[in-house]
Formats: structure tokens, sequence, C-alpha cells
């Protein structure tokens, strides 16, 4: 691995590399509400999948957010030390040569809004809206991006954004309440 730190943090311990993944398995989808709302997004809840006659598709993403009377589907990935880092730094390379390991969901979202799969054909609900919706984009969340190649991943699976989870987190170290720190806190006194 090129880059071997998150936050700050040296994977080149296994031992803590695998720490850290199984800790933001268990907690980072709390943290990303607090990203979100830091960003100025609100979450809505998980959308599901329907086809235009209302039968569900078996497909739920992961968050639905709304920003300026707009609403995203949104995938979060957190593969930190999963296959030896093979997923650990998004690329476009990434993307277009593992399809055969995603789940149906994560392909399904990567092809939404594509020729093969254009999103007028279905409608997605989450618990507790009236209705149904059609989104106004999608945005995809990963433990770390490659910078160079944010706007060829964004083109190629029509994105709106790519936020990469090391970011959003730096960025709220500074600005949110002191629980929230204590908490990065403690992740960090761990790995030492």
């Amino acid at each position: 691995m090129a880059n071997n730190k998150f936050l700050g943090i040296d994977l080149s311990d296994r031992a803590k590399a695998n720490f850290l993944s199984r800790f933001f398995g268990i907690f980072y989808e709390g943290l990303m509400e607090d990203c979100f709302k830091s960003k100025g997004y609100v979450s809505e809840g998980r959308p599901s999948v329907y086809d235009k006659h209302g039968k569900y598709q078996n497909i739920t993403f992961d968050y639905t957010v709304t920003k300026d009377n707009k609403m995203y589907l949104v995938e979060a990935k957190c593969w930190i030390a999963y296959q030896d880092f093979k997923y650990f730094e998004l690329t476009h390379d990434i993307l277009q040569s593992k399809w055969q390991y995603y789940k149906e969901t994560f392909k399904f979202f990567l092809e939404l809004g594509s020729m093969n799969r254009p999103s007028d054909k279905y409608k997605f609900y989450c618990d507790g809206k009236e209705d149904y919706f059609q989104p106004d984009g999608k945005i995809l969340i990963w433990a770390k991006v490659n910078k160079k190649e944010v706007g060829k991943i964004r083109e190629a699976y029509n994105l709106t954004n790519i936020f990469p989870i090391e970011d959003m987190i730096m960025e709220m170290r500074g600005k949110k309440e002191k629980d929230k720190r204590d908490y990065l806190n403690y992740a960090e006194d761990r790995l030492k």
C-alpha cells in the first residue's frame, strides 16, 4: 500500500489496521450521520428500490440525504484492511475491475442512471416518508479516495459527489462537540 495512513494512524502495523477496520465497521455509520450534518445534509433514512409497479427489488441503499430540497442516494464503503487493503483507496480501476466481488446492491447503485439502468424505471421509498421519490443524484462515500481520479469516477458512474470518509472526519474534528472528539481520541489512543 503506497500511502499507509488513515486519519494519521500508521496502518503498516496489521494489528492496528485490523482494529481500525473493526472499529469503523461498528461505528462509522453513526459518524456518517454526523458528517452529513456538518456538510448541510439531512439524513432521511435508508432508501429501498421498487419497480414502476411498486414491486420491491430486494435492494436498499445505505442512506438518503437531502440538501437544498434535493434528495440523494448514498452508498458508503469503509473497506480499510479488507483483502489486504485492495479496496482501501478508491480508484477508477477498483470500480472497473472488481465487479465480481461487489454485492448486487452496490452494482445496482453504480449502474443506476446509466443507459443500462435508467433511474426513471424505478421509484424509491424511505420509511417515514409519505410517498415514493426520484433521486436528484448519487453520492459515494469511500474510506480514502485518489483525488486525481474523482472527476473520471464521477463521470463514469453518474455520481453527484464522492466523499472520502477520512476527509469528512478530519473536517469534523474541529467543528463537533466534545463527545465526538472523545470518540476519535479513544480510537487513536487505542491504536498507540
